[in-house]
């Protein structure tokens, strides 16, 4: 090693105008664009950041090689250790990945991250559901994390060479300007080990701006500008360029399953095998394939191969049309997307997603109706990318690596446009691709596009130590632990080819697949040696990012904060190896690992404890054969067989032992396909799902992120928009008790007698149930459990107790007066009825909400094998304006006393959204997801006192409740239906409260009620069906009442409107003679309504 440097300190320069001037003999841009440049250049601590103006050979302990999320923390850690650092990234941005398109923090189930990691995460994300299934959590936004990020080395005073990438590694005395292999490592290929120290003693960077939409550039512009000397390198790159050139062991591609002993590894069956002919010439195989099939031979199962699962962009769309336009294509050629098209004449699903989640051989196909192709990521044919072109990304140059890049932003263009323009593509599909845009405020300097490419997968190191399929399964103890990992397996598919005249896409199926059987909650270790060379190879370089681990392991333990702890443990590691003056590999491990533990660092697995397992091995695992069926679509058929003692349930021992089967069975499936089984004592599913539907209060549109609102947190309700489809036109009536007599019985007001609000104990108006049923009755007549928790407010319940009748099994509801006629708390102090009976001392210390979802959620765990209904009136954001638990000004008096005013609405609104969170957990918990249909909707609009932030023109909306305008009628309907619904859909037809029962009867083919029912189903848009859209909604409230539809609103007395846009004034009526037609259409309707 050589004599440890002084440590290293920035040396501030010349400013932004040296950086102008050698811009303009550089580049071949415009001279406005230029002006901007020096202005930005200027305004930038020029000392913290190196151009190619600075032809400069710095040296410094630690040089990190990469400004992902781990080089990030790497230099971080380094820094704080003493180390002189620099850090490298060949774009303009920090954080990779995160902060690049990805704003899930995947670390699966386990509580595995630690250190600074947890912290630079965390930091600001609220409590919320987790993502993907429970294996992942929503962060604070991908613009926010790059902030955060530059900020956080901005502090340390870290130098950061921007938009230079490595093209050369000064190994002892050679000069190595590429990659030291052309094939992947084989199986029995032999490492020759060297007595001799190789170090490596410099980079050579070149400068290589990327282009306006943040991709690399083929050529740099300007070679051997910067070369940086260090002790030690960290290679924190995706692509592992230092680590390619190193001459350290290295791989990529698809290991066979000889090679590590891995029972997944090596090429899999093809996930899907669409009957679409491949060919030029269909049937002539002679002719050709059509674009994007591969002709490549795929091997034998098992066998390796070079091929990487796809890439993608992760974008950020705007699905209302005013983000940023995606470009118009200018290369682009129908014959490239003929696949599709055959497709979609042929009436081939090419969109629905099928996988084995969290286990192995259970597939799920979440089907998705047809969608704008590369608009998403997708397990099938339309998708992001087409599987397969990224072959030569791992191992090639930036010439080849520059064209992939620009090949996935051109796909999305054309793709787009031939969703647009196509005559073949459907109607749903064309609307969607009218809609999308990029999503402003993200990616806006690059004009939408993210500023990362997900690399998936790329090089990977071959060290002492190799990350297999045995970690996954908890069959190892490796020592030296310097990370924890617990996501799934998670790999996607590889390749478009053919297969039996067929296009297939092959492999790909494992998504969050867990092989420890719950021992460790999917955790394990990571070791040291996994992350450092052999010794011998390279004495300076550690690679936290491409690991020494089999493909397999790989598709694991490729997340983000997985390569955020190594790149911490990597630092820490390196400052200690250049302080020293010793290679890395004899860093000692009980030093290091003091440091760890002082970062809080979690480096022990996540194991559950004996109890746990006791209770797990003794626990029934599925209930039912219905229960099963539930979750195991496609295969009904197998319950009798694992059910091996026939008492109509499995048992955790059972499925273990079906596990087991499986594993040793290549042929399982045919095995027990061929025996004769008796069915077991279990039902049969119906296949009905269970209902919950949220009614808040007094919340409109306006107030809610998911509609653009600005200034309330509500990541639950959001994450259910995420996940569900949005509506954007649901309509109500303008006031509390005519919407909920409308939703339950799909009757309008003026039939149901329900026309006013009830709030005066002197009034006896009551919806009677000897006159009309409500979707609780229907649904009980077809095995429905019933429950509702909230506000009731269609009658008094101590005059005229009519919940049983409307065909409640369980409730707990506020009621505004008791029995003398007093009014009573809903909030603090509350006074609530539970199954008939008055409570008030059990509950007075609670939170009235609390309550509520802690019964719901009783509910939902007692009647989990379903089907169930549970119908939650929220009492939530209704007036008396409160302070909520946790507030810092919070008063614990009845609502009678409450004195606070408007500025209370948003800390409501969050407190709704926390416990809207607590009921999907619930149905996430149970591992009901895919059998509940989730619905959020509200019963009229804001209260008056509240005004919102709205839109991209923050427009202040004030509250409509109790107005005959959209302020008071236009409410959320979000709903969530996993396999069913397809997550993140918008849907603009227009839908009232009237609607909710036919559709709830239509999804449970429960019978008609004994009332007329005006509300039309919308089942066939959460379907993603060509549905004809309905045409208007009515609105109605005390004596005023009208028709709306998408243009015009019309009263029956005559007055005709046309619909102003929201956040608008509302427009002046149209004069008496004018649009006659539209007049007699809207007399129609309301004939048609009030016919008997």
């Amino acid at each position: 090693m050589t004599n440890k440097p002084m440590r290293f300190r920035n040396a501030c320069s010349e400013r932004g105008l040296r950086l102008f001037k050698q811009a303009l003999k550089t580049r071949n841009i415009s001279y406005k664009y230029l002006i901007a440049s020096y202005i930005v250049l200027t305004a930038l601590p020029i000392c913290q950041n190196s151009t190619a103006a600075e032809a400069a050979h710095h040296k410094v302990d630690v040089c990190v090689y990469g400004g992902t999320a781990s080089g990030v923390m790497a230099a971080l850690a380094a820094d704080k250790e003493g180390a002189s650092v620099i850090l490298v990234e060949p774009s303009r941005w920090l954080g990779g990945m995160t902060g690049g398109g990805i704003n899930h923090l995947d670390w699966g189930k386990g509580n595995t991250v630690g250190g600074s990691a947890y912290k630079i995460l965390m930091e600001g994300v609220k409590e919320q559901p987790r993502a993907h299934g429970g294996h992942a959590v929503h962060g604070i936004g991908n613009r926010e994390y790059r902030e955060r990020f530059k900020k956080a080395v901005e502090d340390r005073g870290i130098k950061v060479i921007y938009s230079h990438r490595v093209g050369k590694v000064q190994v002892g005395d050679t000069t190595v300007d590429s990659p030291t292999r052309k094939e992947p490592i084989a199986m029995n290929e032999s490492i020759a080990e060297s007595d001799e120290a190789r170090v490596i003693q410099s980079i050579t960077l070149d400068y290589a701006p990327v282009d306006e939409t943040g991709c690399p550039i083929p050529e740099p512009e300007k070679r051997n500008a910067i070369t940086v000397s260090a002790k030690v390198f960290i290679d924190c790159s995706y692509e592992g360029d230092v680590l390619g050139m190193s001459g350290v062991s290295y791989t990529w591609g698809r290991e066979s399953r000889e090679h590590y002993g891995e029972s997944l590894a090596g090429v899999r069956p093809s996930l899907w095998v669409h009957d679409i002919d491949p060919y030029i010439e269909p049937g002539n195989s002679k002719s050709g394939l059509v674009p994007f099939i591969q002709e490549r031979r795929v091997g034998p199962l098992g066998s390796a191969d070079t091929l990487s699962m796809g890439y993608c962009f992760r974008h950020e769309f705007d699905m209302s049309g005013k983000g940023i336009p995606i470009p118009e294509p200018t290369n682009y050629d129908p014959a490239e997307f003929e696949v599709y098209r055959r497709a979609i004449r042929d009436g081939v699903d090419i969109f629905s997603n099928r996988h084995m989640r969290t286990t192995l051989n259970k597939f799920t196909v979440h089907k998705k109706a047809p969608f704008v192709g590369g608009a998403q990521s997708n397990r099938n044919l339309m998708g992001s990318t087409v599987y397969g072109c990224n072959e030569s990304y791992p191992n090639g140059d930036w010439e080849a690596r520059s064209k992939i890049w620009k090949f996935h932003q051109e796909f999305l263009i054309n793709s787009i446009h031939f969703a647009k323009t196509d005559p073949s593509a459907p109607k749903s599909m064309k609307e969607r691709a009218m809609k999308t845009s990029f999503r402003k405020g993200v990616f806006d300097e690059t004009g939408g596009w993210p500023h990362q490419l997900y690399v998936r997968q790329a090089r990977r190191m071959v060290s002492s130590y190799v990350v297999t399929q045995k970690d996954l399964e908890g069959k190892t103890d490796p020592p030296h632990t310097v990370g924890l990992a617990a996501y799934g397996v998670d790999d996607w598919p590889y390749a478009v080819v053919v297969e039996d005249g067929k296009v297939a896409l092959q492999g790909g199926a494992f998504s969050i697949v867990y092989l420890d059987n719950g021992k460790y909650n999917g955790s394990y270790k990571i070791p040291y040696e996994a992350i450092v060379p052999r010794k011998g190879e390279c004495d300076n370089l550690v690679v936290p990012v491409c690991v020494s681990a089999s493909h397999i392991a790989f598709t694991s333990l490729r997340m983000e904060p997985v390569w955020m702890v190594l790149g911490e443990s990597a630092g820490v590691a390196a400052a200690m190896a250049a302080d020293a003056d010793i290679p890395v590999q004899d860093v000692p491990y009980d030093r290091l690992r003091q440091k760890l533990d002082a970062l809080e660092q979690k480096l022990e697995r996540v194991q559950e404890s004996i109890h746990d397992q006791q209770k797990s091995d003794r626990s029934v695992r599925w209930r039912s054969q219905k229960d099963w069926d539930s979750e195991k679509k496609g295969w009904e058929w197998l319950f009798p067989h694992i059910d091996t003692n026939s008492d109509g349930t499995i048992s955790v021992e059972e499925y273990r032992g079906f596990q087991k089967f499986k594993t040793e069975q290549e042929d399982w499936e045919k095995t027990l396909r061929g025996k004769k089984k008796q069915a077991s004592t279990g039902r049969l599913n119906r296949d009905t799902p269970n209902i919950v539907l949220i009614f808040s209060d007094d919340l409109g549109i306006e107030a809610l992120n998911a509609y653009g609102g600005h200034d309330v947190r509500t990541p639950h309700i959001d994450k259910l928009a995420e996940d569900g489809m949005v509506f954007t036109h649901c309509f109500a009536n303008p006031a509390c008790s005519p919407s909920r007599a409308e939703i339950m019985t799909g009757t309008y007001p003026r039939f149901t007698g329900i026309k006013h609000v009830l709030a005066k104990w002197s009034d006896d108006t009551y919806l009677d149930p000897k006159q009309f049923n409500s979707f609780a009755n229907q649904l009980k007549k077809v095995g429905y459990a019933t429950a509702i928790a909230g506000k009731w407010n269609v009658s008094w319940l101590e005059r005229n107790d009519t919940v049983k009748a409307f065909g409640f099994d369980e409730h707990c509801l506020w009621q505004m007066f008791d029995r003398n006629g007093n009014k009573r708390s809903r909030y603090y102090e509350p006074h609530f009825r539970i199954d008939g009976k008055v409570e008030e001392d059990a509950i007075a210390e609670r939170f009235g909400p609390d309550v509520l979802a802690d019964f719901m959620i009783d509910f939902m765990k007692r009647n989990k094998d379903g089907p169930f209904l549970i119908y939650y009136p929220a009492l939530l954001a209704h007036t008396p304006y409160i302070r909520v638990p946790g507030s810092s000004e919070i008063s614990r008096l009845p609502d009678s006393e409450q004195k606070n005013g408007p500025e209370c609405f948003p800390e409501m609104v969050e407190y709704l959204d926390k416990n809207v969170g607590r009921l999907v957990n619930a149905v996430d918990d149970l591992g009901i997801s895919n059998n509940t249909i989730i619905l959020f909707c509200a019963d009229n609009g804001t209260h008056g006192p509240v005004t919102s932030v709205w839109g991209e023109n923050r427009t202040r909306i004030k509250g409509g409740k109790m107005t005959m305008t959209d302020r008071g009628s236009r409410v959320p309907l979000i709903v969530r239906w996993p396999g069913t619904v397809e997550s993140g859909t918008q849907c603009d037809d227009l839908v009232e409260l009237a609607d909710f029962l036919p559709t709830f009867l239509e999804i449970a083919s429960a019978p008609e009620p004994m009332q007329r029912v005006h509300g039309q189903s919308f089942l066939p848009q959460l379907r993603g069906e060509d549905a004809p859209s309905k045409e208007w909604v009515h609105v109605e409230y005390k004596n005023e009442r009208h028709i709306r539809t998408k243009d015009w609103i019309y009263t029956d007395k005559g007055t005709l409107t046309k619909v102003n846009k929201l956040g608008h004034p509302e427009n002046d009526p149209e004069e008496q003679n004018d649009q006659t037609a539209v007049r007699d259409e809207m007399r129609k309707i309301f004939a048609s309504i009030d016919e008997a």
